[in-house]
């Protein structure tokens, strides 16, 4: 939302008349707003050819609409509406086996079939809990406050505490806090292993026993334990790290464009950083630019690869691979026939119709950061060259040791 006080008298009256030649008017859009708003507006990337306006779904890569999205959509906000995500980190780091952490947050999230649940959702049953045959049968209930849950805690080491809150997440959260992860596990395992017991009189009609039940929960966990134990002693003590990339030469015929970005985030703009190398490894051209405005690092990287396609353009070099080391932006890249909607959509349109009027073949490929280094050290160079500047006969000092 724009929250300056806005003058018509600068007459703008549409967005479109903020943009000119497919690019923010600066000088107006520093006139028209505050400080804050022109941030905003600068950091919108803009198509440079003209195009009708369309809507895009943006919990999507894409910016299309699907039922898989949404689903993603709602389960996080239900996830954020349960509990804060410093809670959710400690649940997920307890040291317990995969599906005993997704049995407590299936707990947490209220989407165990308790008795009280199902008749909320009107299946026809009793809400009375099969292991105490008293009370109403929730999670806080069967996993804590039932008398079979209550010996089950006091025949372990952990001890059983009053629930003195209002939902079994308050209640985690209260153990995870006075527990170290070994104990919080065995908490795990001896909730997994009481609604086990649970499942085994519901289905199998078998009579509770709160001893069996602890047992069981306790090897299940040094079962987990030792298997962990194991495979940490199969493996090597002294593995060797991954060697780092080198840049590689492109085959004959071709030259190579690394490509990559540099942000100033105090200044507000992007610095772009361009090398191009033929197939001896021999230096052809350099260039840097800065772009106004501050972007995501995947947006700011494929505006990067559209200022290499359209520096490409101007030149008469022969087969071109342009290398980034963004994976996500090659992969959208090397899929630009499939439809974008999402912010970058505009920007890949662009770099398709640059293509286009390039008459020498463009492929797009990932490279590690590692072997990046030279046009990650003219991005970073921005910061002292405020202006475009591009070199071909021979390269500027600062990269010249990198190029060897």
């Amino acid at each position: 939302m724009v929250t300056t006080t806005f003058d018509f008298n600068f007459g703008v009256y549409m967005v479109s008349d903020l943009i000119t030649d497919g690019a923010w008017n600066i000088d107006l859009v520093n006139r028209v707003f505050n400080e804050r708003d022109r941030k905003l507006i600068l950091s919108i990337p803009l198509r440079r050819s003209s195009s009708i306006d369309l809507q895009f779904w943006k919990h999507d890569k894409r910016g299309s609409y699907s039922v898989s999205s949404a689903y993603k959509l709602q389960t996080q906000e239900s996830d954020t509406a349960v509990g804060n995500k410093k809670f959710w980190k400690k649940l997920w780091s307890i040291p317990a086996a995969p599906k005993i952490r997704n049995f407590l947050w299936r707990a947490v999230s209220g989407s165990l079939p308790t008795r009280s649940r199902l008749c909320s959702r009107h299946v026809p049953t009793t809400e009375v809990c099969p292991l105490c045959n008293v009370d109403c049968e929730s999670v806080k209930h069967v996993l804590v406050e039932c008398s079979f849950a209550r010996h089950v805690w006091l025949a372990s080491h952990l001890g059983w505490f009053s629930p003195s809150t209002h939902s079994f997440q308050d209640w985690l959260m209260r153990a995870l806090a006075l527990f170290n992860p070994n104990d919080s596990a065995t908490l795990a395992y001896l909730c997994w292993s009481i609604w086990e017991e649970r499942n085994s009189v519901v289905w199998k009609s078998a009579q509770p026993a709160a001893n069996s039940c602890r047992l069981r929960g306790l090897r299940l966990k040094r079962e987990w334990d030792d298997a962990l134990v194991s495979i940490r002693a199969a493996i090597p003590p002294t593995a060797d790290l991954p060697t780092p990339q080198e840049w590689k030469k492109p085959g004959p015929n071709w030259v190579k464009l690394n490509v990559d970005i540099a942000t100033n985030v105090n200044s507000g703009w992007t610095g772009i950083g361009m090398v191009v190398r033929n197939e001896m490894g021999s230096f052809v051209a350099c260039k840097i630019s800065r772009m106004v405005g501050l972007f995501s690092p995947t947006i700011a990287e494929i505006m990067g690869v559209r200022e290499a396609l359209s520096w490409i353009k101007d030149n008469n070099w022969q087969n071109v691979i342009v290398e980034s080391d963004n994976l996500q932006v090659v992969n959208v890249l090397n899929s630009m026939n499939v439809e974008n909607f999402s912010m970058m959509g505009g920007i890949v349109s662009d770099c398709r119709s640059l293509i286009n009027e390039i008459s020498c073949e463009i492929l797009f490929s990932h490279v590690f950061r590692s072997a990046n280094g030279v046009a990650h050290a003219l991005a970073q160079a921005t910061r002292s060259f405020p202006n475009a500047m591009e070199w071909t006969l021979s390269p500027p000092e600062f990269v010249s040791l990198l190029l060897l």
